[in-house]
């Protein structure tokens, strides 16, 4: 999980530098976080993504456009 959550950190500074340069604007409080995985007690499921103005952490479900 800390390998996965490092790589999403390393791909979100590479979309939010394209955003600044296209002034696109983006809010991190509509992210969430959610994770596939059949046994968590191999997993650290506690970690979460380091993004400025993520704090919400992991969700046990999620809607993605009301579905």
């Amino acid at each position: 999980m800390e390998e996965n959550c490092r790589a999403l950190e390393r791909a979100y500074k590479i979309y939010i530098e394209w955003a600044r340069r296209y002034r696109v604007v983006f809010t991190p409080k509509k992210y969430h976080l959610i994770y596939f995985i059949r046994s968590y007690k191999k997993f650290n499921i506690k970690v979460i993504v380091d993004i400025r103005g993520f704090t919400e952490g992991l969700v046990s479900n999620l809607h993605i456009l009301g579905v």
